[in-house]
């Protein structure tokens, strides 16, 4: 995961997003307004996690379930589910193509903090419009805990490059999956449009060995 994230000072732009996604050949729309305390509240928190002592770990604590800006979000998705009839498997899945459209930048112009990995908590995702694998995969496991889905974060090391991604446990879920305390997790891609849970990651990522998961963590409620 060695690249950089382009952290820029956005106030200007107002607190409201506007997002357009697809699932099951349906276009779906909302809008979020965000708050600019809470933004740049979250901005100005340690971000790196280079230490040895935090590393791979500290990726985990930057999901946020329990923040009221993710539980809005998350019940308003789950309410355009529920309208639609939707199963807790399709729920997922239509969640996940909302992270998915969320523009991926695996590589930006500078970095911040003087932070060359820079993981970003949800609200920045959210925010900025824009974020790599570890950052919608923290947004995708905030929104599914808040919502009472057991997720974990998947960490996949390469001699090259590195991945995360998600691991959720739903009914109805068939595939690839981690098992993990006894639970089967299955893999959710949150970096592209179209995967669904389920599918084999080395598919995408023929350079990594993604059989098992290097890493495994539950997502943290504070």
């Amino acid at each position: 995961m060695n690249y950089t994230i382009e952290v820029t000072d956005t106030a200007s732009i107002g607190e409201q997003r506007n997002f357009e996604w697809e699932y099951d050949g349906e276009i779906y729309t909302h809008e979020i307004n965000i708050n600019q305390d809470v933004y740049y509240a979250f901005k100005a928190l340690e971000h790196d996690v280079s230490d040895e002592w935090d590393w791979p770990a500290g990726y985990a604590r930057f999901t946020t379930p329990d923040e009221q800006y993710i539980i809005n979000l998350a019940q308003d998705l789950n309410g355009m589910a529920v309208s639609e009839g939707f199963t807790d498997l399709e729920t997922a899945n239509f969640i996940l193509s909302f992270v998915q459209t969320i523009d991926y930048k695996p590589e930006n112009y500078s970095n911040y903090q003087g932070i060359q990995d820079y993981p970003k908590y949800p609200v920045e995702m959210l925010w900025d419009g824009q974020g790599d694998c570890e950052d919608s995969s923290a947004l995708y496991a905030s929104l599914m805990e808040a919502l009472g889905y057991d997720v974990v974060l998947l960490l996949f090391l390469g001699d090259v490059i590195g991945h995360a991604a998600i691991g959720i446990s739903v009914s109805g879920a068939t595939g690839k999956s981690y098992e993990y305390g006894g639970v089967d997790y299955y893999y959710a891609e949150t970096t592209d449009t179209g995967p669904l849970i389920g599918l084999d990651p080395a598919l995408y990522f023929p350079e990594l060995d993604t059989e098992e998961a290097d890493f495994t963590y539950d997502v943290p409620v504070r």
